[in-house]
């Protein structure tokens, strides 16, 4: 799943220490916890891990490298200075990585999280320009990212903190033009296509975790490991119920309010993250834990043995997942054409990734529509 919050300019310091200078997270030797990702990342100088101060600069609106950003980038304390994606593992996937001390899993939540972030930055990276009195918003392919892994949730009152692997993508708020120019991030389309967005990371993760072997089941917008039980999940999930007791005393179910609604429940809902415990005693809480709701998640427990979870499947070749891609492009076409004759460009290529259940990317559904609009069986409408 993947929330919002806008960052400003005014809270740099403080947030520059909230994502970058907490030591909560125990994979942070492996040199992947908090790196840089995106092309304009790349132009500004900045590659792999995330330093304090490049962060800090960067949400304050110093860019370096001698870029002159002119009027489209404000700097006073209440402009944007950042976009915090958040995009959270399925809880069973934080389980089986975090309690079941299965570290590729983690590598598999980076993968789809990075595979996510390319999408966002090839497709709905924009700028906003006026010229001749007209404006225009046009594509940029280019953003400037800080990628922040966690991997516990906050703690709700008087209790352990639930583990919950999360990755805060901190988009900063700034583009390189066709022209050379940088400025301000239009960010609308990527505001407005989170569930588009949600989709891409759970393809790609589901065909990660098929990888290592695992096998998964859908539960409405998302996976979770097929071992793991929706009773299991749900005794790990104690953030989640607290913010579910939150919106049921305003009369809203989670899963019918609005963005809006779950936000504030949220924040309103909100502790303070907790240093009392550490690494390890959280670790033998969870093992304590997940040993009482009768999980088993060891390495090669939990999982029939045919699923070979130790040797990584054959990855399909292009052929392969461009024809399952037309398949499940089709089956989205009718899907929707049942309703409606013109189809949101975004909600067709959700609901094929979906039908496809991982087994290919959302480059692999575009590279389709692309062939069908080629021989005139789709029509792209412009604007």
């Amino acid at each position: 799943m993947i929330t919002k919050k806008i960052l400003y300019r005014g809270e740099a310091a403080k947030n520059a220490h909230y994502y970058g200078d907490q030591a909560d997270d125990y994979y942070a030797r492996d040199n992947y916890s908090a790196v840089w990702q995106g092309e304009g990342a790349r132009l500004l100088g900045l590659d792999g891990q995330v330093q304090s101060e490049d962060f800090h600069n960067m949400l304050a609106g110093r860019f370096g490298m001698g870029v002159a950003t002119g009027n489209s980038i404000r700097k006073d304390s209440k402009s944007r200075a950042g976009l915090d994606l958040t995009i959270s593992a399925p809880k069973s996937v934080t389980l089986q990585a975090l309690v079941g001390d299965d570290e590729r899993v983690i590598a598999a939540h980076d993968k789809a999280v990075s595979e996510t972030l390319e999408f966002i930055e090839k497709n709905l990276a924009q700028s906003r320009q006026t010229i001749d009195g007209e404006n225009y918003v046009r594509n940029t392919g280019n953003l400037v990212v800080a990628k922040f892994r966690h991997e516990t949730a906050r703690a709700t009152d008087n209790s352990v903190p639930d583990p919950q692997l999360h990755t805060h993508a901190v988009i900063m708020n700034v583009t390189r033009r066709e022209d050379g120019s940088w400025a301000s991030l239009h960010n609308d389309q990527i505001v407005k296509m989170r569930k588009l967005q949600d989709t891409v990371y759970m393809a790609a993760l589901a065909r990660e975790l098929k990888n290592l072997g695992y096998e998964t089941r859908h539960e409405k917008n998302h996976i979770e490991l097929a071992h793991i039980s929706r009773k299991q999940i749900e005794h790990f999930s104690k953030r989640s119920q607290e913010i579910s007791a939150r919106l049921q005393a305003q009369g809203l179910e989670k899963s019918d309010a609005s963005h809006a609604h779950r936000q504030v429940a949220t924040l309103a809902t909100r502790n303070t993250k907790t240093d009392e415990f550490t690494r390890e005693e959280l670790y033998q809480q969870w093992v304590t834990q997940a040993n009482e709701v009768g999980m088993q998640l060891g390495k090669e427990t939990g999982l029939a043995k045919d699923r070979a979870i130790n040797t990584p499947k054959q990855v399909l070749d292009v052929a392969s997942r461009a024809r399952i891609a037309q398949a499940a492009l089709i089956w989205a076409i009718k899907h929707h054409s049942e309703r409606e004759t013109v189809m949101a460009h975004q909600e067709l290529v959700s609901s094929a990734l979906s039908h496809a259940e991982g087994l290919v990317s959302a480059k692999d559904i575009q590279d389709s529509i692309r062939e069908l609009c080629v021989i005139g069986k789709l029509i792209m409408r412009e604007g």
